[in-house]
């Protein structure tokens, strides 16, 4: 199968919790853990934090201007950077975005709000790495178990993107660690369910 992020809302279908659990053993391993937030109550909370975090992100006008050089509208023959498609984005609106965020980076509170509600809400369940270090060798441990599970995940029909604003920041990080109750600490939360349709929509990839 092949391996991207989608960023669009999942359908709500429930995933087997006994092949969760079979990704979860398979995946964690000597100061690594894998746990999947499937419980309704959970996830209400995860949200709530990732919710908190955005908005807190979306404050920061410095860094929306940054996230504006890397909006590209749907018709963008560039092959870099976030077109609106992958977000289900319509086309004009993609066009503009860029700019008016650029011009009124606050209005990025508005868009992760509804982004939050319409998209992230949507999702079957959660899934966060614990690690106890956070070296080189500890970051590339995660990423290869991440693309590891995901893969598996994918083979199964179920797509993935990652949540980066709550593990991007400490005090998110630790409430997160709070929340589900981990002697370690989350390094990675990504999101994951059955796409709503068959479509497979990503970025633009360059020839190599």
């Amino acid at each position: 199968k092949s391996r991207f992020s989608d960023k669009r809302p999942y359908a709500e279908k429930a995933i087997s919790s006994q092949f969760l659990d079979t990704l979860t053993r398979k995946n964690s391993s000597s100061g690594l853990d894998l746990e999947f937030v499937t419980d309704e109550a959970m996830k209400s909370k995860v949200l709530h934090l990732h919710s908190d975090a955005m908005q807190a992100a979306s404050s920061n006008n410095k860094f929306m201007r940054e996230v504006a050089k890397y909006l590209r509208s749907n018709i963008t023959r560039k092959t870099d950077g976030m077109p609106g498609f992958v977000s289900g984005i319509p086309t004009l609106p993609s066009i503009v975005g860029s700019k008016v965020l650029w011009l009124f980076p606050r209005i990025s509170k508005k868009i992760a709000e509804k982004e939050v509600k319409n998209v992230v809400a949507k999702s079957a369940g959660y899934g966060v790495f614990f690690c106890d270090g956070y070296s080189v060798d500890d970051l590339l441990k995660i990423g290869r178990t991440y693309q590891r599970t995901v893969l598996s995940l994918r083979a199964q029909g179920i797509h993935d993107a990652l949540l980066t604003a709550v593990v991007s920041r400490d005090s998110y990080c630790k409430k997160l660690q709070t929340i589900l109750g981990s002697p370690k600490r989350p390094r990675l939360l990504f999101r994951f369910g059955y796409p709503v349709d068959g479509e497979i929509v990503h970025t633009p990839r360059a020839s190599l």
